[in-house]
């Protein structure tokens, strides 16, 4: 076996059932096969169709059969699921973190909508990439995650991923130290950086002195009381001296 198809052993087929998106498995299929040669890369395409999606090409010309980019535009026809830009930047509008979902899965599908939205862009444009970023801040299920990376006010999705990554790694390191509450469970981590910190911050300190105060107060009462034992009410028959 070639080297090249070494390195398709574990790829996915695309069988262009309803469930696979051309568009994405194409992306991927490009990336993994770009050291190929043009006709490696057809070569590999078919070896990877199956179902519906060989159907589809055993019908075309054998002229198109013969070239990568004709059969390629004749599967997204064919398969493939278009969408107006509009359609792509309401979506886009409305994108959120799913539960579960990674915070870096999730820059990658902001990632991707945008793409969709804005397809003649290019790389790197200030305006698109402000609002990639927007979408995906606002989209962040983490209140204070979202608060992070507002406060960073990042460039680019990028700069705002490594804000996020940063911060979680934080929150977990912190989480980690942390004693846990009476239940077992770990304390929440307070966000050092939100509005109102610095007063809590006061409150606690002054809850610890007067709770180290009291504590004194209470070792010096049991002090006292273990060294005069008998030490109790004064006996009203007791006589004192003559």
């Amino acid at each position: 076996m070639e080297r090249e198809f070494l390195l398709l052993t574990n790829f996915e087929n695309f069988t262009g059932e309803s469930k696979q998106a051309w568009g994405r498995w194409y992306r991927r299929f490009r990336a993994k096969t770009v050291a190929f040669s043009e006709e490696k890369r057809l070569q590999s395409l078919l070896s990877l169709l199956q179902g519906s999606a060989l159907d589809y090409f055993a019908s075309l010309s054998d002229d198109i059969q013969g070239n990568l980019q004709q059969t390629v535009a004749a599967l997204e026809a064919r398969f493939g699921t278009a969408k107006n830009a509009m359609q792509a930047q309401a979506e886009l509008a409305s994108i959120r973190q799913q539960p579960g979902e990674a915070t870096r899965d999730f820059a990658d599908r902001v990632r991707q909508a945008s793409r969709e939205a804005y397809p003649g862009a290019a790389a790197g444009d200030p305006s698109v990439e402000a609002t990639i970023v927007s979408r995906f801040v606002c989209g962040l299920r983490d209140e204070q995650l979202r608060m992070r990376v507002l406060t960073k006010d990042p460039a680019s999705l990028m700069e705002a991923m490594d804000v996020a990554a940063k911060f979680q790694q934080q929150q977990d390191a912190l989480r980690a130290m942390r004693p846990p509450n009476e239940s077992g469970e770990a304390l929440a981590v307070r966000d050092r950086d939100a509005p109102g910190t610095d007063r809590l911050d006061a409150l606690e300190r002054g809850i610890g002195d007067l709770q180290r105060a009291l504590q004194r107060l209470d070792t010096t009462g049991h002090g006292a009381g273990a060294r005069n034992p008998q030490r109790g009410r004064p006996n009203p028959n007791r006589q004192g001296p003559g």
